[in-house]
Parts: C-alpha cells; structure tokens; sequence
C-alpha cells in the first residue's frame, strides 16, 4: 500500500502555529498599551462599551481558538482538551472536540 507523506502538511501547521503565536503575544501587548492610551485621557473604549468586548479582546479569542486547532493536528488531544506541550495558549476560546487525523497503516 502507498505511504502517504504528510510531512509537508505539518510543516506548514508548525509555521502557522509560530505565526499565529507571535501574532497572539502581539495582541496581547497592543491591548495593554491602547487601554493604557485611553486610560491616560479619561476615556474608554467605544466598542468595549457597546459590545462587552474590545476588538482586540475578540482578535486574542479568534486567535487562541487557531492555536488550538492547529495544537489539536499537531499534538492530539489529552482528556478531551487539545494538548498544548509548550504551555496553554488556546484560552477558554480554544477548540472542543477537535481530533487529528486517524494515522494510516503502516505509519
């Protein structure tokens, strides 16, 4: 039977998973700065207001459930919660039930 190669794919679900965990770290610090902006002059932010959430509150979430899915291809899950082997970037926001692909035989 043909062995199918997957190294390719998961290449490029660790270069996502980088990306997207600097981009995570990024966020976090674009957020503190800008309530620290807003806070210097009195002020709140608008969208916060309205919404419950900031912009980036949402573009945090929306990336921690990336890092999850992509922790769940690369590592698997562990009672139910993607693994994380590099600490737990997904947040309350992370992927449920995702389940990396079944291994093929013979690999």
């Amino acid at each position: 039977m043909p062995q199918l190669d997957t190294s390719g794919g998961l290449d490029a679900a660790r270069t996502t998973r980088a990306e997207a965990a600097r981009l995570l770290e990024e966020l976090v610090r674009e957020r503190a700065a800008a309530e620290a902006r807003l806070a210097a002059v009195g002020r709140e932010d608008p969208i916060k207001q309205v919404t419950g959430r900031s912009a980036f509150d949402a573009a945090i979430r929306q990336t921690q459930d990336v890092l999850a899915r992509v922790d769940a291809v690369l590592y698997g899950e562990v009672d139910g919660q993607p693994a994380r082997p590099h600490g737990r970037l997904g947040g309350e926001g992370a992927a449920r039930g995702v389940r990396p692909a079944p291994v093929l035989e013979g690999r």
